[in-house]
């Protein structure tokens, strides 16, 4: 666990994510998916059952190069980051990762928080040496922030999402540790 100091002058607690917290995971999950249109779910379509998610948590904490973290403020969680990466040798190096925050706190460093703390953990591990990252185009908010933490664009695919009767592309940013 670490704290850090938000920008609202609120102190966030950033958790490893435990089978234990597969109900309030799961909780999180269907709210954000309802609140934005920058994820790769909408509302209702986190489907996953407590025992499922226990299951994946568990996978996450028995890997040695990933990682399942949240932010709590409040005894509530706000936001969630995920690394996962490939047993495979080949391509075990390579990670990516998904951020989320519930809209209500955007803009107040929940997400530098969150990438803070992976970077730390990836730097840490001997496994990861790259990130990477898949962001919806319109979402500019993202992309400057993963900009700040010196994140490239890798490459762009046109039309890989569909919302609201519209196509958007699919931004991929990669950061190399070493």
């Amino acid at each position: 666990m670490r704290e850090y100091l938000l920008k609202s002058g609120q102190h966030l607690l950033v958790k490893l994510a435990l089978p234990v917290d597969a109900s309030r995971i799961i909780e999180y999950c269907q709210r954000v998916g309802g609140e934005t249109d920058y994820l790769s779910f909408g509302a209702s379509e986190f489907d996953k059952t407590i025992p499922e998610e226990e299951i994946i948590l568990q996978q996450y904490c028995n890997a040695e190069n990933q990682l399942y973290i949240y932010a709590e403020l409040d005894n509530q969680i706000i936001g969630l980051l995920d690394v996962s990466a490939s047993h495979k040798k080949r391509i075990r190096h390579s990670a990516e990762f998904g951020l989320s925050v519930r809209k209500d706190f955007w803009g107040i460093g929940v997400g530098s928080c969150l990438i803070e703390y992976m970077l730390d953990w990836a730097r840490s591990n001997a496994h990861i040496k790259k990130l990477n990252l898949k962001v919806i185009s319109n979402n500019e908010s993202a992309i400057n922030l993963y900009r700040k933490y010196e994140f490239t664009m890798e490459g762009r695919i046109t039309k890989e999402f569909y919302i609201n009767d519209q196509y958007y592309d699919m931004i991929s940013m990669g950061y190399w540790l070493e």
